[in-house]
């Protein structure tokens, strides 16, 4: 509510409105401060014992010259490169660095931030994994180009541009249960990932858009030895950095659940774990999907 005074507008209070809008421009101006921002980091993960170079985007990371993780077994170094004509050392790659993991770094996700000019970024995921990590290779987007990966491997890949699809092609042997798993959502990524399994003559074999977290998992025998193709893409064909995944592939264990789902702390307790590829494991008679499901006693 306002009223004339003197020529002036007033206000409910009283104040002049040209006043009171001067006094609101300091919290204008604050709010439009920098602030460092990470949005993603490829490849979003690496083995103990083994380097990675990787490379971050985001918004105001002016001067980022150091990576901090949560396990103090990941350390990163910035990315040289050799000095140009009117330079005269090395100088640093922008965004990009050397990450060293430590043999006795757990596997599991860490933390990552980025520190810099303007402050330190919020957490990204990085993925400790055992198993051997390859990243994807373009051109890959249509069958005849399939990047050959052999199992059991873990894989990198983002949509680069436009209508971007992954292919991958992998030898199977007959009768072997083969888990396939894509991960976007639980990495930090923003794509809604589909995967297919294809046999040579493009015939669809096995498809997933995703479980409860919106994450496709694949589970199929393979009923002759040959070679299959894996098709990955987002649901709308998004793209861009921040539409990456991570692809688990092979003959490997998976756990759909365990029961009882808690236990009294200290001491051993017996417990059954269900799943799929369990060492040992024997027929659950439950179904997940249509897919038969395997029982593991353990005393934990």
């Amino acid at each position: 509510m306002s009223k004339s005074g003197r020529g002036r507008t007033l206000n409910f209070y009283g104040l002049p409105l040209l006043s009171l809008g001067l006094l609101l421009v300091p919290l204008a101006v604050q709010g439009q401060l920098p602030s460092a921002r990470l949005a993603s980091v490829y490849p979003p993960g690496g083995q103990p014992g083994q380097q990675v170079e990787l490379t971050i985007s985001g918004t105001d990371l002016d001067d980022v010259s150091q990576l901090q993780f949560s396990h103090p077994g990941i350390t990163a170094a910035q990315k040289m490169r050799e000095p140009g004509s009117f330079e005269t050392e090395p100088q640093p790659v922008a965004n990009t660095f050397v990450v060293t993991v430590a043999e006795n770094v757990p596997a599991g996700n860490h933390d990552l931030r980025a520190v810099g000019k303007y402050g330190i970024t919020n957490p990204r995921v990085f993925v400790v994994d055992p198993m051997a990590t390859v990243t994807e290779l373009e051109p890959n987007n249509i069958p005849a180009e399939a990047q050959e990966v052999v199992q059991p491997t873990v894989l990198f890949g983002w949509l680069e541009q436009g209508t971007d699809v992954d292919y991958y092609q992998l030898a199977v042997k007959a009768g072997q249960r083969m888990i396939i798993r894509c991960q976007a959502r639980s990495i930090d990524s923003r794509m809604d990932p589909i995967v297919a399994v294809l046999d040579t003559e493009g015939r669809q074999i096995a498809n997933s858009r995703g479980t409860r977290e919106r994450e496709p998992l694949l589970d199929f025998t393979a009923r002759a030895d040959g070679v299959v193709a894996i098709r990955v893409y987002d649901a709308v064909y998004r793209n861009g950095p921040e539409y990456f995944y991570r692809l688990s592939v092979g003959a490997l264990p998976h756990v759909d659940f365990v029961f009882p789902p808690a236990g009294q702390a200290g001491g051993n307790r017996a417990f059954t774990v269900f799943g799929r590829n369990l060492p040992g494991g024997k027929p659950a008679g439950i179904q997940v999907d249509g897919i038969q499901l395997q029982m593991l006693a353990v005393t934990i």
